[in-house]
């Protein structure tokens, strides 16, 4: 076997365990982003006794903001749109 021949039968297993890890990432940050909004919920039904349906609406404001923010003050790297 040829070095071109081994790299190619490793290439699609290392592709998938990269996949792997980047959904399991992704997950994570989704999972992270729920439980931010349940907590939201929580603390506010917990104090007012009142479910606030405009939580998601002042979710959404403060998730542009943030995006607004990083992209603004690193504006040049893109990786700094991932931390949103």
């Amino acid at each position: 076997m040829n070095a071109p021949a081994v790299c190619a039968i490793w290439e699609a297993p290392l592709e998938s365990v990269q996949l792997f890890l980047q959904q399991l990432i992704n997950g994570i940050q989704i999972g992270a982003v729920y439980a931010l909004i349940a907590v939201g919920y929580t603390m506010v039904y917990g104090v007012l006794r009142f479910i606030n349906f405009a939580h998601g609406d002042v979710y959404m404001v403060g998730a542009y903001l943030g995006l607004f923010a990083v992209t603004g003050l690193l504006a040049h790297q893109v990786p700094a749109v991932q931390m949103v």
